[in-house]
């Protein structure tokens, strides 16, 4: 009679810590601070200051590699950035924002996978899932994510 007791209980402990490590795993797909090395690329104070994670290039088969880029926002650059968003008020503590990119030097494109939103706390206001949603686009000359190319896709550079 006992094991019969124990038997849901177990069963619902395993549910729960599966439950519980997949949350987990699902938070993995964002650098965690202590693993990031933010290369700060371009700034400009009062608008944004953009970085890419050094320390979390991934690199594909396809000669292909996925990078994590930052823009912090100033006053003027979370103005802006708020005037493109639809709801508005979810975004009222927004800092910074996470982009996820595959980038390809051979032909010079990236494509966009991955957006998270965070607030001042640090805690997360919204993220978008585009793996496998975008296309690959050529990279905009002089742009900021040219220049996260020009530092890992020249001769020498380690993606």
């Amino acid at each position: 009679m006992k094991t019969r007791f124990y038997l849901p209980l177990l069963l619902i402990w395993v549910f729960v810590l599966l439950w519980a490590t997949g949350g987990a795993i699902a938070d993995d797909k964002a650098p965690k601070k202590e693993e990031a090395t933010w290369v700060l690329l371009h700034s400009e104070p009062e608008h944004s200051e953009f970085f890419y994670n050094k320390a979390a290039l991934s690199v594909s088969p396809e000669d292909t590699f996925t990078v994590w880029t930052k823009v912090v926002y100033g006053k003027a650059g979370k103005a802006d950035m708020l005037e493109g968003l639809s709801n508005v008020k979810t975004y009222q503590d927004l800092a910074y924002t996470l982009y996820q990119y595959g980038m390809n030097c051979a032909t010079r494109q990236s494509r966009l996978q991955q957006i998270i939103h965070f607030d001042s706390k640090g805690n997360r206001i919204a993220e978008f899932n585009l793996t496998g949603k975008t296309e690959w686009e050529e990279i905009t000359p002089d742009s900021r994510l040219d220049m996260v190319a020009e530092a890992e896709c020249m001769p020498g550079a380690e993606p």
